[in-house]
């Protein structure tokens, strides 16, 4: 890791794609990526951008995952199941 900055966030995961909201890091190269599903019912994702064909991570219920982001994230998107949900993350620059 090269970077200093980082951004850490609570937001709320509805049903439609949402764009993770970045702060200071808005077109920053993103490095590590931790996040937890707060919700104690339904699963929600995780998207490398908006529209993408593929999700990158799947969060159920109270799960969490650590893990980089590949070089060509760089706008990730979430998307709840059934019901919104609340993510906690935290993005590291690179």
């Amino acid at each position: 890791m090269t970077g200093t900055r980082f951004t850490h966030n609570r937001q709320s995961i509805g049903t439609s794609e949402e764009a993770l909201v970045l702060g200071e890091l808005s077109g920053a190269s993103f490095g590590w990526f931790w996040a937890k599903n707060l919700d104690s019912t339904n699963y929600l994702e995780i998207r490398s951008g908006t529209g993408a064909s593929n999700d990158i991570i799947k969060l159920k219920a109270g799960e969490f995952c650590l893990f980089r982001f590949g070089s060509d994230v760089t706008a990730p998107y979430a998307i709840a199941n059934t019901a919104a949900c609340l993510l906690e993350f935290r993005i590291y620059e690179n």
